[in-house]
């Protein structure tokens, strides 16, 4: 904020009332809690944004001491001999400069850019439609190491063991029994949290468990799913499972509504099956939203793909050549226009079950371009019009 915006200059002179006096104060105590702020730190840019740096006269005058004799005696004589720099004095030399120098900052900047540029350094990423996107199983997560954590993979170990593992395993209704449950109190349905946690936390928590873990049936050593929190539990960690939950109909982002990929979650409280509900409607809002947005138009469908497929395939000249559109063609087009718009006005679906006027429409049009459309390019627009 500069004194202009709150006092403006009149005729070339600023407002001589100057700032108000409670003000001045509080910007007094900021400067001393900044100033108190920055001994403490031992940064003096925390209690002043613009530091005005030395220059070379005060950098000589700090170099120039009795301490630096030796290493400037070494640095003189490799050179007088011509056997190159000394590196290490000159450090030394340079770690004797003000932390506030302008020279020691540019030298510094100089040879963390040349040790740099001396490195090796991975590539950004890789060529080909594999590492374009990050696959449903986990692969491709990382350009670098693409099967890093992908499912299907061994479980793996960080740490040695320092217990060996039980001949026989308890029985489980015995640990649940025991660990989880309730015991029953007269009068009351349930009891409070010792430690004041919510059932929110062990529904999240549950997700979390059945998002990591994922035991094969066949080898305890494998796990079905990867090892990233990617909320395979909602989406499905193969593509099958993906495709189950997907909307296939809309193809808008969306899922489908209130459903999720995980069966093993229906043997959990309802509470974690809900959480999952609330997961996909959320997803869908925020689809809904970056489609309403539309950022650079993005997911804007071309204009010769927005008409209902045949219409477009008919209005195509790729597909239907000018000399082709005789009198016939253009009446079934007009025909096939009026059922559409009919059909969309009924819901997309008949009357009743003798309402065939769509179908026959349909079945109408479909004769005429297989009739008159080039059968390579209309293949071709079918593609790329389901492709929008």
């Amino acid at each position: 904020m500069s004194f202009d915006s709150v006092w403006p200059i009149m005729n070339g002179h600023t407002n001589s009332k100057g700032p108000p006096k409670d003000l001045m104060e509080e910007w007094d105590k900021s400067l001393k809690h900044a100033q108190t702020v920055a001994e403490f730190q031992g940064d003096k840019s925390l209690a002043d944004k613009h530091i005005k740096l030395t220059g070379i006269w005060y950098d000589l005058w700090k170099v120039l001491n009795p301490r630096n004799v030796p290493e400037i005696t070494k640095i003189a004589t490799k050179l007088l001999f011509r056997r190159g720099l000394d590196v290490p004095a000159a450090a030394e030399v340079v770690a004797s400069f003000p932390n506030d120098s302008k020279a020691r900052s540019q030298i510094i900047q100089v040879q963390v850019q040349a040790k740099y540029d001396k490195m090796l350094h991975p590539p950004l990423t890789y060529l080909g439609d594999a590492f374009q996107y990050r696959a449903p199983d986990g692969k491709y997560n990382s350009v670098l190491h693409p099967h890093l954590g992908q499912a299907g993979a061994p479980y793996a170990k960080t740490v040695p063991s320092k217990a060996h593992p039980l001949g026989a395993l308890p029985d489980p209704g015995d640990l649940f029994d025991r660990l989880m449950a309730r015991e029953e109190v007269p009068g009351k349905r349930g009891r409070q949290s010792s430690s004041g946690l919510s059932s929110m936390l062990i529904y999240h928590a549950t997700i979390i468990i059945h998002d990591i873990f994922r035991t094969n049936d066949s080898d305890k050593n494998i796990s079905d799913s990867s090892s990233y929190l990617d909320l395979s539990p909602l989406y499905g960690y193969t593509m099958e499972m993906q495709r189950k939950v997907r909307d296939d109909k809309f193809k808008l982002g969306l899922l489908k509504p209130d459903t999720f990929a995980e069966d093993r979650l229906l043997r959990q409280p309802p509470g974690v099956c809900i959480m999952l509900v609330m997961y996909n409607r959320y997803h869908n809002y925020a689809a809904t939203q970056l489609k309403r947005i539309n950022e650079n138009g993005k997911f804007s469908v071309p204009a010769k793909f927005q008409k209902p497929m045949l219409l477009a395939i008919a209005d195509s000249n790729d597909c239907i050549p000018a000399d082709h559109r005789n009198d016939q063609f253009v009446k079934a087009v007009e025909m096939y226009q009026e059922a559409w718009n009919q059909w969309c006005n009924q819901g997309q679906k008949p009357i009743d079950e003798n309402d065939t006027a769509y179908e026959e429409a349909e079945k109408r049009m479909e004769e005429v371009l297989t009739q008159w459309a080039k059968p390579d390019k209309m293949r071709d627009f079918r593609i790329a019009h389901e492709a929008a």
